[in-house]
């Protein structure tokens, strides 16, 4: 792992929003900047005061996050021998001077137990924090984040800065783990767990077929996908494959092979459905609104570009044309915005990711595509030459889609249903408003869903009045994403 030469202050003060209520100060200098080095650096101390009217840091876990786009984390071991905590706080028992402090988040949160209630105006100061990362292209407008025990979040209201320096990464990236092949109907699943390294880019695959060795020309895969489908099977061939990991420069060592026999179909087991939470929403702008940033994994599909049909259900061998959804399709796709694959199938069974949502709600809104321009970036996990990124782009030009923190967009994700009617009523142009009350019983007012309220009221007021529940977490299936297409289109 390489280490970075930093020199790194922090200031975190609450952005104040239209409600009054007491904050913690939290200071410790100006903007950072970090330089590509081999150490290990000290931050400078952080300075926490209660409020000076009323007590706010509570009895808990204090955390204080580094934000996944920059490439750096705590280097928790020497910073748990040496961290040391003062004030006013420490005199009064309210914090040890030496806490039994953890990381969470694969050291990038620092957490730090707080004792008892903090009074009014009471004191810490931490000290003798340690970070370590590496060089990287410049990133801006990357803020640290602050958790109080009750939940609360803030944020940094000064930049991180990463400046390239001229000493080399020369330390590989760890191999993948926890590599699986499964058995697909059109083809064979391999998937891995990326490594840890803070400048892995890309997992490159190697294959062998029957008595051929594991070699040649590699298929990449950027970091993040955890998943490739291998299509180039043949019925009764023993495929091997082997898997290293890539920093850009150097490369890891190969895994060791895995091999399946190509015998027969075996599905691939649906991800339980999450806690909905906000994958196309810009960063919040008041301190009040829920933190939608920490998005959790599920196991994404494979993005497969559909290929072309014609406006009728009749060209799909597993819709009947007596089909109630036959006339559903028909409803919404007149300038064929749904597409089937190219096995003649429609597969609305197959939950759907977001490349492909984003693809159907743009035509669907007719909305004119754009292209970026050569060398114009648009996600880091989306490059120029894929059939989905046109559609990416114009999206995010427009507002439709934000991306994540750390600059990439997850295109292979699948999407819930919180997620999808937001992505689409936002292609449409809904006109949403405030949210008074519930609008289904599985959609209580409260700061975790308050990104998706607007979108589920106006699905309520307008199309869906009859039902009673939203099943917010639900992932959905190209099949359903028509039927709620089918029910705008009225």
């Amino acid at each position: 792992m390489k280490k970075n030469n930093l020199i790194l202050s922090l200031l975190v003060s609450l952005l104040i929003s239209n409600i009054a209520y007491a904050f913690p100060i939290v200071s410790s200098g100006e903007d950072q900047n970090f330089a590509q080095n081999i150490e290990t650096t000290q931050l400078r101390e952080i300075s926490i005061t209660d409020d000076a009217q009323t007590s706010y840091i509570m009895a808990g876990n204090l955390k204080i996050t580094i934000p996944d786009s920059i490439e750096i984390i705590f280097d928790s071991e020497r910073t748990k021998e040496e961290l040391l905590i003062y004030g006013t706080a420490v005199d009064n028992g309210k914090v040890k001077a030496t806490p039994a402090i953890t990381f969470e988040d694969k050291d990038k949160t620092l957490v730090i137990p707080i004792d008892k209630n903090f009074a009014k105006g009471e004191k810490m100061v931490i000290k003798q924090i340690y970070a370590e990362g590496f060089h990287s292209q410049p990133v801006q407008s990357a803020k640290f984040i602050v958790t109080l025990p009750d939940g609360s979040k803030y944020y940094d209201l000064y930049d991180l800065y990463i400046q390239t320096g001229n000493i080399e990464d020369n330390s590989a990236p760890d191999m993948p783990t926890n590599i699986k092949l499964t058995r697909q109907e059109t083809g064979v699943m391999i998937s891995w767990t990326d490594p840890t390294d803070l400048d892995f880019q890309r997992i490159q695959i190697f294959k062998g077929v029957n008595d051929e060795a594991v070699s040649g020309t590699a298929i990449e895969v950027l970091k993040g996908v955890q998943q490739y489908l291998d299509k180039d099977i043949t019925i009764g061939d023993k495929v091997k494959y082997g898997l290293k990991a890539t920093d850009g420069k150097n490369y890891g060592s190969l895994t060791v092979e895995v091999s399946l026999t190509v015998e027969k179909y075996s599905p691939l087991v649906t991800p339980e459905p999450t806690t909905p939470v906000d994958t196309s929403a810009d960063t919040p702008a008041e301190p009040t609104s829920p933190d939608t940033t920490q998005i959790p994994e599920t196991t994404p599909d494979t993005i497969i570009e559909p290929t072309s049909s014609s406006s009728t259900c009749q060209t799909f061998s597993d819709i009947a044309p007596e089909d109630v959804f036959c006339t559903m399709l028909k409803t919404i796709n007149k300038n064929n915005i749904i597409t089937g694959y190219s096995d003649g199938t429609f597969s609305g069974d197959n939950q759907i990711n977001r490349a492909e949502l984003l693809k159907i709600a743009l035509l669907y809104a007719n909305i004119e595509l754009m292209s970026p321009a050569k060398n114009e970036p648009i996600f880091s996990d989306v490059p120029q030459d894929e059939w989905y990124s046109n559609y990416i782009y114009t999206a995010k030009t427009l507002g439709i889609i934000d991306g994540y923190p750390n600059g990439t967009f997850k295109p292979a994700q699948t999407v819930n249903k919180a997620e999808a009617i937001k992505i689409i009523l936002k292609a449409l142009k809904a006109e949403t408003g405030l949210v008074s009350f519930a609008p289904y019983e599985d959609t209580p007012i409260n700061q975790n869903n308050a990104w998706y309220l607007p979108y589920a009221q106006y699905l309520k007021d307008t199309v869906d009045q009859n039902s009673t529940n939203l099943d917010p977490s639900h992932l959905m299936t190209r099949k359903e994403i028509v039927e709620i297409l089918n029910l705008l289109a009225r």
